[in-house]
């Protein structure tokens, strides 16, 4: 705990937490859930070191955040399984963004439901904001929790490391969102 610090053991417990809980799913066909434990541990990495550098309010969110921005799209692929492979082909075939794709479909996106799940967990409004609004654009002269946790999800996926195989990188760049 000394040298690690309590806030880094709170991060790798939550992952290996997150990571178990997923892994017990029955998935959809097309889902690959290493390949979502992988993103989001990476861009809640990423994001967790990005806000001990960059001055923003509410830094300890930025782990938290990460790791759940994309939980809307695992509740999707689990809960609808025919909308999300609907959404999937869609995303393939026109290239159009994933949140799109959701938004035609659905008439919502996976953003505005995991930031839902996140407050129905009692998860501070910061955590629920970055969740809801990681896709949003952002003025890159104002650093916020929002930029850091989009910016750790581009930044990752243009590292080739993709929520699901067939997403779509994002096309945003991970240095405006600073």
């Amino acid at each position: 705990v000394s040298i690690l610090g309590l806030s880094k053991l709170r991060n790798i417990a939550m992952s290996l937490s997150v990571a178990r809980m997923w892994n017990q799913q029955k998935w959809p066909q097309g889902w690959v859930p290493s390949h979502f434990n992988k993103h989001s541990v990476a861009a809640a990495t990423l994001a967790d070191l990005i806000a001990a550098e960059v001055r923003i309010a509410f830094p300890e969110g930025a782990f938290t955040a990460s790791l759940l921005q994309n939980t809307g799209m695992l509740l999707i692929a689990m809960g609808l399984p025919d909308e999300h492979h609907r959404i999937r082909d869609m995303h393939i075939s026109s290239q159009q963004p994933l949140e799109a794709c959701e938004h035609h479909i659905l008439g919502t996106d996976h953003a505005e439901l995991g930031a839902e799940t996140c407050e129905s967990w009692g998860l501070p409004e910061p955590i629920m904001a970055a969740v809801r609004d990681h896709h949003l654009d952002r003025d890159p002269s104002r650093p916020t929790l929002v930029a850091v946790v989009g910016a750790a999800d581009v930044a990752v996926g243009r590292m080739g490391i993709q929520v699901q195989e067939w997403c779509v990188p994002d096309t945003g760049d991970p240095a405006e969102a600073l």
